[in-house]
């Protein structure tokens, strides 16, 4: 029996590794802004909401994050799913294609209830915050190379 996935659901999976990639693996919180920057040093992309919102409810669904006041961390479980999928992984694509193939064989590939609602509003301002960060980083980098 074959599995036929669409572009659409390998492009899913891969960006719920690069969630999974952007949440610190020290079980310390981060918040939206600080997610999409992560994604983007290792993607070199703009996440989308509807990537960033799939990903953060089937890594919670899947109990390897929680969640709090707009903040997100790693579970015990997260942690360890963490270890064991970089372990051997050759760089940061590897790792975080690791990670999506552990949610995959959790089963956790597609979200039925979503308890994380990601609003296009609260999407934007983390988008915005993310920018100014990017914009402030930036700036140093031209400054200190002048």
């Amino acid at each position: 029996m074959y599995l036929c996935l669409t572009d659409a659901i390998l492009r899913r999976m891969a960006s719920d590794g690069w969630v999974f990639c952007a949440i610190p693996s020290d079980g310390k919180a981060t918040d939206l802004p600080n997610v999409i920057w992560s994604v983007d040093g290792i993607q070199k992309l703009l996440i989308t909401r509807t990537e960033l919102s799939s990903g953060l409810n089937r890594l919670l669904r899947a109990g390897f994050i929680e969640h709090s006041q707009g903040r997100y961390w790693l579970t015990t479980e997260g942690i360890e799913a963490a270890k064991r999928a970089k372990r051997g992984s050759p760089d940061v694509y590897a790792a975080c294609d690791a990670l999506a193939e552990v949610l995959y064989q959790q089963g956790v590939t597609c979200p039925e209830a979503s308890p994380i609602v990601l609003t296009e509003a609260e999407f934007q301002a983390a988008v915005e915050s993310y920018k100014k960060q990017f914009e402030e980083a930036y700036q140093k980098l031209m400054v200190a190379d002048e």
